[in-house]
């Protein structure tokens, strides 16, 4: 008798949530990500280690308020299950939706953020495109000085217009001097064409100073033919890839990547010395660090392999090309994707970095000064299941 009570308790109770749920047509949403990497840097170091890759979780959905208009909101946490650490936030706002489109705040990516993520078939995975140096350090990052992901921002996306075009806007509202010591409130405008599921072309702005000294654009797209699929896109930089890149925080140049962060390395351990780099951060002059790359994909039942290569030029100097600085560099990657189903997959991959000087760093330990390659092998293999 009391089994039958308890059952009927319960199962009166989920029928409630799941009526609550329906009514609120809420989501939750997350994925589980784990990849082992293996990455060797020719003359300073190597390491390998279990790493997460964005494993999230979160809880999204909507209301229908009446004649059109919707509130819908999206809230998104980061965690990793190799160290069994807490939440961090990603994503995370509330706003309106209606016939004219969609306005959100709180935190979210920027639109020079988001067109990237489009055309990156291995995007939020441990070889995407944004870690390696085939897009520049504007695709990633938490913060309010131009970075992915801006925080106490307003974002803006049009409906689509004439088949497939539409605009993305985000104003930040800069609650700190930021870097130049300055509130500049960043913002960034894109706009986008659809061709339906055969592909998109995309250009975006993108500054974190409103006199425009610190800004960049790109333009990109992506073209499906058949079972093939071609990617690509171009940044010219006005001085804020140049400056997010070399932040001081993480070793010089080696930021333009991912290398240090994978390393570990930081002026504080094993830091990169190139007394020129350190200058120009210093005074401010670092003005340029244009990128580009160029991908290609083939699909072929569940596998689908990806390859790229990526440039990063020497930076600029006061707007001259110092080829001293040592910052110009190629990237390369092979990937092989398997998808078991629609929410689990596995993938591996390999990918080179090959900066075109030695450069010096110092051993933390002995003090000694070196000079060395940069060249930096990647091997990933990851498997992540959604739901």
């Amino acid at each position: 008798m009391n089994k039958k009570i308890l059952s009927t308790s319960i199962g009166a109770i989920l029928a409630g949530t799941m009526s609550v749920a329906a009514m609120a047509d809420t989501t939750l949403y997350g994925n589980v990500h784990i990849s082992y990497d293996v990455v060797d840097v020719d003359d300073a170091g190597n390491r390998d280690n279990l790493n997460s890759n964005t494993s999230s979780i979160g809880v999204k959905g909507s209301e229908d308020l009446g004649n059109g208009l919707k509130a819908i909101f999206q809230a998104e946490f980061q965690f990793d299950p190799t160290e069994g650490s807490g939440l961090t936030g990603r994503d995370q706002w509330v706003g309106l939706g209606s016939g004219w489109g969609k306005l959100r705040v709180g935190t979210i990516s920027t639109s020079y953020k988001s067109h990237g993520a489009m055309i990156d078939p291995i995007y939020r995975t441990s070889a995407q495109n944004r870690t390696w140096g085939f897009q520049s350090a504007l695709h990633r990052g938490k913060g309010e000085d131009g970075e992915g992901r801006a925080t106490n921002t307003i974002r803006y996306d049009s409906p689509s217009f004439f088949g497939g075009l539409g605009f993305i806007g985000t104003f930040t509202r800069q609650t700190d001097n930021g870097k130049d010591n300055k509130t500049d409130n960043p913002f960034s405008v894109g706009a986008h064409y659809k061709f339906g599921d055969s592909g998109l072309v995309f250009a975006d702005y993108i500054t974190n100073d409103q006199d425009g000294d610190n800004s960049a654009w790109k333009v990109g797209g992506k073209w499906m033919i058949g079972n093939f699929g071609l990617y690509g896109q171009y940044e010219k930089d006005d001085g804020l890839i140049a400056n997010r890149s070399l932040d001081s925080n993480v070793a010089g140049v080696l930021s333009t990547t991912n290398i240090a962060q994978v390393l570990g390395l930081s002026r504080a351990e094993r830091a990169f010395l190139n007394d020129e780099v350190d200058e120009a951060i210093a005074n401010g002059d670092v003005d340029s660090l244009d990128t580009y790359f160029l991908g290609a994909s083939y699909s072929m039942g569940n596998w689908m392999f990806y390859g790229a290569y990526g440039h990063g030029d020497n930076i600029k100097v006061d707007g001259v090309r110092d080829f001293d600085l040592d910052t110009e560099y190629d990237s390369y990657e092979l990937v092989a994707h398997y998808r078991f189903s629609k929410r689990t997959d596995m993938y591996g991959g390999w990918v080179l970095v090959d900066y075109n000087n030695d450069v010096k760093f110092r051993d933390p330990d002995t003090g000694r000064v070196d000079e060395g390659s940069l060249e930096t092998n990647v091997f990933t293999l990851g498997v992540r299941h959604k739901f």
